[in-house]
């Protein structure tokens, strides 16, 4: 009777193992396991877009200040960057001259000037970029509408020299691509602010260049012309929100600092989709012409 009873338990603890084994893997499979840490629900939010932008500043101050930075303790030296977002150059002397710094400036001066006498080493130079890399993910999750968030992070992704995953031209594009997809899916969303509805058209741009640097040339000209046409339709988006926001008033609640930046990426984001859509009608004619070529043949 207790060799029964103990045969039965073994067999229904075997079907339990043998159910949450199979469950378990097509929970994984369907990503239920994935868990993102969203602490009192800052990502995302209003707030995390403020804090967003404030950790931007301390991002570009992490480039310019370390990354960038020569090999002898310099400190005071001007020097130009070479950066069109930077109005003045990185560390002018003139700039220090002209203005008096304040305690905090002061303070800010002493701890991110570099004393050590030798230049960075490599595994140095690895370290910032993967903390700095740490920095621009993090932005990116608190607020992924944001221009400059998704496209320093998607810049790192793509390049190997800046990047530190080591995965290579090919992952490094895909994962790039699969931000730039969450990306426009998060910012059509949006239907009052006009500036994510830009972000999402350089990120559809993003994904539509790869199609055009691919050397292995798996896209056809009507893959890219599909491509082209979220381009299209995130760029009017953009234009029937700002139309709108600047009828009910929200447009003039920005800055003018602000909405000329809005103005000026827009204009930039129709010139290059205006070269992409040049591109996509040469590699067109091309196909044609090989075609007609090889039917003569």
């Amino acid at each position: 009777m207790k060799f029964r009873n103990t045969t039965t338990i073994c067999i229904l603890a075997i079907a339990g193992a043998a159910v949450w084994t199979y469950s378990g893997s097509r929970l994984e499979q369907s990503g239920a396991f994935n868990f993102e840490p969203n602490p009192l629900g800052i990502k995302r939010s209003p707030y995390g877009q403020v804090i967003a932008m404030a950790i931007q500043g301390r991002i570009d101050d992490d480039w310019h200040g370390t990354l960038e930075s020569g090999g002898p303790a310099d400190g005071d030296t001007a020097s130009s960057c070479g950066h069109s977002h930077c109005e003045e150059p990185c560390g002018s002397s003139e700039k220090v001259a002209h203005a008096k710094p304040d305690l905090i400036d002061r303070i800010t001066a002493i701890a991110t000037k570099r004393t050590n006498p030798n230049p960075k080493t490599p595994a140095h130079k690895f370290y910032l970029r993967r903390e700095i890399e740490k920095k621009l993910r993090f932005a990116y999750e608190l607020d992924p509408s944001h221009y400059g968030n998704y496209n320093s992070y998607h810049l790192f992704l793509t390049h190997d020299s800046l990047g530190t995953s080591g995965d290579g031209y090919e992952k490094g594009s895909q994962r790039a691509n699969a931000l730039s997809e969450a990306t426009i899916r998060y910012c059509l969303r949006e239907t009052n602010d006009p500036r994510p509805a830009l972000t999402a058209a350089t990120a559809a741009h993003n994904i539509l260049q790869y199609m055009l640097m691919d050397p292995e040339q798996r896209y056809t000209p009507e893959q890219m012309h599909q491509q082209l046409t979220v381009v299209d339709f995130c760029l009017r988006r953009h234009f029937e929100l700002l139309e709108e926001a600047s009828k009910n008033g929200t447009w003039d609640l920005l800055s003018k600092l602000r909405q000329q930046e809005v103005l000026d990426r827009s204009t930039f984001t129709m010139k290059i989709r205006e070269s992409a859509e040049k591109a996509i009608i040469r590699i067109d004619n091309e196909t044609l012409h090989q075609a007609a070529s090889s039917e003569k043949s």
